[in-house]
């Protein structure tokens, strides 16, 4: 596998080569500023040999590595770590990179190399080359990194893996706010950098972790909540399971009227109920409507056999239900029904229930035990706090109608932490 591999290797011609001799401690670079980020570890690279500048006494701190030239750079650093001789241009022998690529390969550096190695590597396919360069549990955590920290970053790739570790050990940090850059090119500050902390020769970075969004819930992930959100906002209680939906809102404010025999309580737990709704950043409210021709919602208080008559025969056997129309997913009018021949105690849950449907998360969730639209369960009264999130999210200015699973996940990923 290694011949054949050297072999495909030796097709490629790479433009650009790059000096890789030792460098005295007394080098300068032209275009490293003093004051530059990179300045300390590009020096500090330099002076023990593992990285050098061009003959014209530049460094070219953003010039884009190729995928030979950072398996190089991680065969030296791996080489520097382990006290091996390190490879230099007296150990070359056919194409300048093909000891490296060799080397790389063998202790499992890399487990493959594109065709086509002067292609540009990317931040992230060079975190999980550098995170080769010693065993996970090699690298001393400094820093506590929580999943989706980095809102690029996600899934459970080797690549996610070699990111987070890293961050953990003080290696890598992000290219801006909550963001790693996993596609953009490999810079050779960016390189030097990661050599220099990985070899004890530069700081290494401490993350401090940003104060978290009004919305985060100690616990409660990202991809969970996002899955969370699917559930129940981006299906039909009544369709097709299986097919994509859009979100599905009101963007007008709700005057209802309410029509049938609602009790006291109905309407103590009614009133309670749509003060703590009012109070979401962005819910464009509900009240009960000054004059008829103002209501979009009828809220009914009525028997199993009314309800049935309102709302249709797929609500046989349910304690209540709701169904609404809309526009360009903009919900404009609905109907809520409350089934008033069932006890008073679960007429208080269904309630709360049936206008939580109503507001957009249409299907019941069968995995948050707590929620007040739990599929088994009508003893739930209160909403939990992943019940407000779910609406926090859904009535975010940004949130519109229509929009995919796609873009539901990206922007609760920006909002979320």
């Amino acid at each position: 596998m290694k011949k054949l591999i050297s072999i495909v290797l030796a097709l490629c011609i790479l433009g650009g080569m790059f000096t890789i001799g030792v460098s005295a401690a007394s080098t300068a670079f032209s275009d490293v500023r003093h004051d530059a980020w990179y300045y300390e570890p590009i020096m500090a690279c330099a002076n023990a040999g593992l990285v050098a500048g061009n003959q014209d006494g530049t460094y070219a701190p953003d010039r884009i590595l190729t995928w030979a030239e950072t398996i190089v750079f991680a065969v030296r650093l791996t080489q520097y770590i382990k006290g091996e001789h390190v490879y230099s241009a007296a150990d070359q022998t056919g194409l300048w990179y093909s000891i490296y690529v060799d080397y790389a390969l063998e202790n499992h550096i890399v487990w493959y190399v594109p065709e086509n190695v002067k292609v540009a590597v990317t931040r992230a396919e060079a975190a999980e080359i550098f995170a080769n360069v010693l065993p996970y549990g090699d690298f001393p955590r400094i820093n506590t990194v929580p999943e989706g920290y980095f809102t690029d970053v996600y899934g459970t790739s080797d690549k996610t893996k070699a990111i987070y570790a890293l961050a953990e050990a003080g290696i890598v940090n992000g290219v801006e706010k909550g963001l790693f850059g996993v596609d953009r090119n490999f810079k050779r500050s960016e390189m030097a950098t990661i050599v220099a902390r990985v070899a004890g020769l530069a700081n290494k970075v401490i993350i401090e972790l940003p104060r978290h969004s009004p919305y985060y819930i100690e616990g409660l992930d990202a991809d969970t909540l996002i899955a969370y959100f699917a559930e129940v906002c981006l299906d039909t209680e009544f369709g097709d399971k299986q097919g994509a939906s859009v979100v599905q809102k009101w963007t007008q404010p709700i005057y209802y009227t309410i029509y049938g025999t609602p009790t006291g309580r109905d309407m103590e737990v009614l009133n309670t109920y749509l003060a703590q709704l009012n109070s979401i950043e962005g819910f464009p409210g509900m009240y009960p409507a000054p004059y008829d021709y103002m209501s979009n919602l009828e809220m009914y208080f009525v028997d199993e056999e009314e309800m049935i008559n309102l709302l249709g025969s797929d609500f046989w056997g349910s304690w209540g239900g709701v169904t609404y129309w809309y526009s360009f997913n903009e919900i404009y009018t609905e109907i809520i029904c409350q089934r008033v021949d069932i006890p008073q105690y679960y007429r208080d849950s269904i309630i709360i229930e049936e206008i939580y449907n109503g507001l957009g998360p249409v299907q019941d969730t069968e995995v948050r035990y707590d929620s007040v639209i739990y599929q088994w369960s009508n003893e739930n009264f209160t909403m939990s706090k992943e019940d407000i999130l779910i609406l926090e999210m859904l009535y975010h200015p940004d949130m519109k109608p229509g929009f995919s699973y796609e873009q539901c996940a990206a922007l609760i990923r920006e909002l979320y932490y």
